[in-house]
């Protein structure tokens, strides 16, 4: 397979004389090693007595196959943070208890702007999308810095703050509040839901194809 990597960023001697052939520009070949793609699946069952007591407008087989659809979901979100959270340097809004981002001497647009300088230097490309949770985006939108930079009223605990406002304050396509909830205890016990994107947030390029 191509890669497409560092090599972009090296300068080369593009010069050529007419009639000349201009000079090759290669790109690397990578080695796929083994590989495999396991698939995943959920099933429920509906007993035909079930269905039969069911009230006319309770469609007993849709609702289930919706039901394990949402799991399926669920299960994907948490995978994603699983793998995102295992291969990035992060430090979650718990750990920043002393210094918390709705407080207003914390400044996190610089917090946020010097990660995107670092991402830009490190792979050519400025991130173009910010994926925050849910206690991300509500300690943003309350901070009197990021309310003051948007709307002109730092001192207005009113004013508000749209995530399109956001993703132009920090330069970005868009920004999206992953609102997510699972359930952390096991089956049986009292619920204890907590948020799928903790207190993280995600600074990335999304690239336009693959």
């Amino acid at each position: 397979f191509a890669i497409f990597g560092p090599e972009n960023l090296t300068p080369q001697d593009d010069l050529r004389s007419p009639g000349d052939e201009a000079k090759l520009a290669r790109w690397s070949l990578g080695t796929p090693g083994t590989f495999y793609c396991d698939g995943h699946a959920m099933k429920d069952k509906v007993t035909r007595e079930g269905q039969a007591d069911a009230g006319p407008n309770f469609d007993l087989m849709q609702e289930t196959t919706l039901s394990l659809t949402e799991r399926a979901k669920l299960n994907k979100e948490v995978a994603l943070v699983t793998k995102l959270a295992a291969g990035m340097t992060s430090t979650s809004l718990a750990a920043q208890t002393s210094t918390p981002w709705d407080d207003d001497n914390i400044d996190p647009l610089a917090i946020i702007k010097a990660q995107a300088l670092e991402i830009g230097l490190r792979t050519g490309k400025m991130p173009n999308i910010f994926v925050a949770s849910a206690p991300v985006w509500t300690a943003l939108s309350m901070n009197a810095n990021i309310r003051g930079l948007i709307t002109g009223a730092a001192s207005a605990k009113a004013a508000m703050v749209s995530l399109q406002d956001l993703a132009t304050l920090l330069e970005v396509d868009e920004v999206i509040v992953a609102k997510a909830v699972k359930n952390a205890s096991i089956e049986g016990q009292a619920a204890s839901n907590a948020w799928v994107w903790g207190e993280t947030a995600l600074l990335a390029v999304r690239a336009a194809n693959p």
